[in-house]
């Protein structure tokens, strides 16, 4: 449950507040996205900031990286690429990049992709960013099958056998 105080005035922009039963915080919804503070004061402030933000707008070309899967699961369907995108500024309420890709669809960054943000690729940059990509899977491929080849399946129980054949006098030895 929460309690409305009277609505506030951020930047000529009336914001309806309320104060958390329990807690006492500090709570506002504008846009579709939470804030939430300790005091009115760090509320407001930060609501101050994400309107600016929100409303803020500018055009940088850029290259959105997709790394794509580089380990031996891949099942190919994650492709590596550099993707150009426009740069539009900064979601108030998230504090995300806000882009529109090639093809006009409008999107943020979610860091918990795998992608990087560099400046404008050349084709030729866009293409050895893909070259890189397919030599780190191919290397981490084949460091897989080294691993699998070489390392020991089960540590426990070998060194366990080892201990136990030391102990009955027998020569310890690699597999």
């Amino acid at each position: 449950m929460s309690t409305k105080i009277p609505a506030q005035t951020i930047d000529g922009r009336k914001v309806e507040v309320s104060i958390l039963d329990g807690t006492g915080e500090f709570t506002a919804d504008v846009g579709g996205h939470g804030f939430k503070a300790d005091t009115l004061k760090a509320l407001l402030e930060k609501l101050r900031r994400a309107l600016r933000t929100s409303s803020t707008r500018i055009s940088i070309e850029a290259s959105l990286l997709h790394q794509g899967r580089v380990d031996s699961w891949d099942d190919g369907s994650k492709k590596p690429s550099a993707e150009p995108v426009v740069i539009t500024g900064i979601h108030g309420g998230t504090g995300a990049i806000l882009m529109t890709r090639a093809n006009g669809q409008k999107e943020t960054s979610r860091s918990y992709r795998s992608e990087t943000i560099a400046r404008r690729l050349t084709k030729d940059e866009a293409d050895t960013w893909v070259e890189l990509c397919q030599a780190l899977k191919a290397a981490n491929t084949a460091k897989d099958a080294f691993v699998k080849k070489y390392a020991i399946q089960d540590p426990d129980k070998f060194v366990t056998e080892a201990v136990a054949k030391a102990a009955g006098g027998d020569v310890v030895g690699g597999e």
